[in-house]
């Protein structure tokens, strides 16, 4: 466990999280976050779950030439991939 910091009264904990790497050959993989905090009584509850996917961002093909690997370019949503070839659309 790490110690994030103390959520504001608003509600809200801004904070980052450095990813685990990932395993040799691989390009993604989903990470599952929840915080457990404790409140100003003692009590400790859990906050809601996150999936977040992490990308190898140096890893797969760049097929449209914008430094994002492909991958990474669809499930972002900056390009689309209709044909669901995991190629952007924009690609020859």
């Amino acid at each position: 466990m790490k110690l994030l910091g103390a959520v504001q009264p608003s509600g809200a904990l801004n904070s980052s999280v450095q990813p685990r790497p990932l395993a040799a050959g691989r390009t993604a993989r989903v990470e599952f976050l929840q915080l457990l905090c404790d409140d100003a009584l003692g009590a400790r509850y859990n906050a809601s779950p996150r999936h977040v996917v992490v990308f190898d961002d140096a890893a797969g093909p760049d097929c449209n030439s914008n430094g994002v690997p492909d991958a990474f370019d669809i499930a972002a949503g900056g390009s689309l991939d209709l044909d669901l070839d995991g190629q952007p659309d924009e690609c020859p």
